[in-house]
């Protein structure tokens, strides 16, 4: 814990937040005939976060990769009817951890783990932040029909999702320690201890699919005026 350097034994330090975001894009176009036009796109979008916490010893770690590609084909049977089919695949790829320089036997309350979380009544809790991941795969199928007959414009498709959640969550894997007072603190009395079981699995996995279909008619009513003379 640092010493207090502000009245009141409050304290306080300076700190950087450096922030780092790259993007790119690229799109491509292609007329295959009169009848079928291409065009694939794929954007990339990394960004890092150096964050302070309570105590100036940690520094809280994001960062975050976030790509989507898309393809896409158009194709013209007839002036009548146009078909339209895309395939596209998305991942969000998010990070933490932390800087945590107390490590070893003299700090662990997990063996061969960093310092865990330290939570003194009337005190800012001293916590280490811990690592996980949110990871998203999505792929997505879509097809679309258009089609003029008569007065009608007709127009049906489907629109089909596969999501992957890969999430990695450590939670109390350093362990934590609950102290009543700064007395009890002082003495090494915890009123509490919660700690994730040595060799639990940590990652959760979610994979599920929507399916969408759709048919819409749009009418065209026309009116004829007959006049008489």
């Amino acid at each position: 814990f640092p010493r207090p350097n502000l009245p009141n034994n409050a304290y306080t330090f300076p700190f950087s937040q450096p922030t780092r975001e790259d993007y790119g894009l690229g799109r491509y176009d292609h007329t295959i005939s009169s009848e079928d036009t291409f065009y694939g796109r794929y954007a990339v979008d990394d960004t890092e976060q150096t964050n302070p916490v309570a105590y100036p010893q940690f520094k809280f770690l994001r960062n975050s990769r976030s790509q989507h590609a898309v393809a896409s084909e158009i194709h013209i049977f007839s002036p009548a009817l146009l078909n339209t089919a895309r395939f596209s695949f998305s991942r969000n790829n998010a990070l933490t951890g932390s800087l945590n320089p107390f490590t070893g036997p003299q700090y662990s309350f997990i063996q061969g783990r960093p310092l865990g979380t330290i939570s003194v009544a009337g005190l800012n809790i001293m916590q280490p932040s811990t690592p996980s991941q949110q990871l998203r795969n999505v792929l997505t199928w879509s097809d679309d029909i258009f089609y003029t007959v008569g007065r009608h414009s007709l127009k049906f498709g489907t629109l089909i999702n596969r999501y992957d959640d890969l999430n990695f969550t450590a939670t109390n894997i350093n362990g934590t320690m609950n102290f009543a007072s700064v007395a009890t603190f002082l003495t090494g009395q915890p009123t509490s201890y919660n700690a994730i079981t040595p060799g639990s699995n940590l990652n959760k996995d979610y994979r599920f699919m929507t399916f969408g279909f759709y048919l819409q008619d749009d009418l065209d009513r026309k009116s004829t005026r007959l006049n008489s003379s």
